[in-house]
């Protein structure tokens, strides 16, 4: 069972300054390029992946765990990607993250959305996202498909849409 931040609601945001990294990244950016992500380590003032545009992100704090972890959902070459990464250090009040995982993720069809405050199998967890019907009610509608960063690896997993429900954090705001 994961511990859900109270960060989590706070952190979902739609829009991040521009950020540069030092590393060369390989283009195109196929899945061996990705998979040269792994491992990468950088600050919070820079991306991973410089032609990213930033989406959303949020941090996740395993219950009974110091680490902290990172879901960012970003658009690279007009397709949604997830990079996983995990807390390093800090330098001075700015993390350092290492990248655990990186992955496309499909298109979402018209009338889904990205979600993040999801339960899975009827307890709250951080780690799991999904691909919802975007309904205008407290709760999204069918999921469509589902992801959860398994920790202490840091690593992407599809996990089934059985038992996979995410709240609407926008639900009544006008």
């Amino acid at each position: 069972m994961k511990h859900v931040s109270p960060l989590l609601a706070a952190v979902l945001v739609a829009a991040c300054a521009p950020l540069h990294h030092r590393a060369v990244t390989p283009a195109p950016l196929d899945r061996a390029g990705l998979d040269s992500l792994i491992g990468r380590e950088w600050r919070g003032d820079s991306t991973l992946i410089p032609s990213a545009q930033y989406v959303s992100g949020w941090l996740i704090r395993p219950r009974g765990d110091t680490t902290t972890y990172s879901l960012a959902l970003l658009v690279v070459q007009d397709r949604p990607v997830v990079a996983a990464q995990r807390e390093v250090g800090r330098v001075g009040e700015q993390a350092v993250w290492r990248t655990t995982d990186v992955a496309w993720l499909p298109p979402a069809p018209a009338g889904f959305v990205m979600a993040a405050s999801c339960a899975y199998h009827g307890e709250a967890d951080g780690s799991v996202f999904a691909q919802v019907a975007a309904t205008d009610t407290p709760w999204y509608g069918a999921v469509r498909r589902a992801w959860r960063l398994e920790t202490p690896s840091g690593r992407l997993r599809v996990v089934g849409r059985r038992g996979v429900r995410c709240r609407n954090e926008g639900y009544g705001a006008p």
